[in-house]
């Protein structure tokens, strides 16, 4: 294989990663609140809306109150790693896992359209 085919099957290793990670998250969300959720769904939107006004606040107030919950820095250091497509698979899951908060609420606008 070439550099650029490796380079390709890394990509795409990443990519199944993520989709390992939003795959679990929205099977476990439609098995646990698919029932719930529709009987609650008009609570759920109003906490929902609630939750966003508050990070909303939050973050414009951000210059003047320190919040030390959420202005915290989580860092985890890796030795240096082997490229290979295994390495490629797991950053791509750690990927995912982190940057879930940051894409949980449209993403779980999304499951909760599929879910109709």
């Amino acid at each position: 294989m070439d550099k650029a085919e490796i380079v390709f099957l890394n990509a795409v290793f990443f990519v199944i990663g993520f989709v390992i990670v939003f795959s679990i998250v929205g099977i476990a969300l439609q098995l646990v609140i698919s029932s719930l959720a529709v009987q609650l769904m008009d609570d759920l939107r109003i906490v929902g809306g609630l939750i966003i006004i508050l990070f909303g606040v939050v973050l414009i107030l951000a210059n003047r109150i320190y919040v030390p919950l959420l202005s915290r820095d989580i860092g985890v250091h890796f030795k240096r790693l082997r490229s290979s497509f295994a390495s490629s698979l797991l950053f791509g899951i750690a990927f995912a896992i982190g940057w879930t908060p940051c894409v949980g609420p449209i993403l779980g606008s999304i499951y909760a359209l599929a879910a109709e």
